[in-house]
């Protein structure tokens, strides 16, 4: 996940953080997704664990 600032440009990442998923199989070719979101939206508990991108 990549987090870029839109005032600033400013560009920041999660920390690596372990994730326990199931992944399921995928039935179906469908295309990938971009999700676009604003740091404000984010919990409070990610915005803690973000690294400045230089």
């Amino acid at each position: 996940m990549l987090i870029i600032d839109p005032a600033t440009g400013a560009m920041w990442k999660l920390k690596d953080v372990a994730i326990d998923e199931k992944l399921d199989k995928l039935e179906s070719t469908t295309s990938i997704k971009l999700q676009i979101t604003d740091i404000q939206n984010l919990p409070e508990r990610q915005r803690d664990e973000l690294i400045r991108v230089r």
